[in-house]
């Protein structure tokens, strides 16, 4: 099969195109290895990160429900404290009226 000029030069143009293409690739590939480096510490740095900041929620949701359990106690404290101020006052002032001799000793 006989092949003409043209049919060569325009083949010729062809690898001529694709090589300045390839040279242009070639001449950026280290710049994309190192996107990609850059890319990959980041993504590392970002997943520690990540794991980092789901352990603080973990502890911080931990340290919130030792809280509220603590507070809970006060408060259960605090109404067993009341209950008890009452009751003494109750008594002291039944003691009071029944023995008059204890109110200059209390003070009243």
């Amino acid at each position: 099969m006989p092949v003409d000029s043209e049919e060569l030069r325009n083949v010729a143009k062809q690898v001529n195109d694709i090589d300045k293409r390839t040279s242009g690739i070639e001449a950026i590939f280290p710049q994309l290895v190192e996107t990609h480096k850059k890319t990959n510490e980041i993504l590392v740095q970002l997943a520690v990160n990540a794991e980092r900041d789901s352990n603080t929620q973990q502890v911080l949701k931990r340290y919130g429900q030792r809280l509220d359990a603590h507070e809970a106690k006060i408060s259960q404290n605090e109404k067993q404290i009341a209950k008890w101020v009452l009751i003494c006052t109750i008594a002291f002032g039944l003691l009071a009226t029944y023995f008059p001799e204890l109110k200059s000793i209390v003070g009243l």
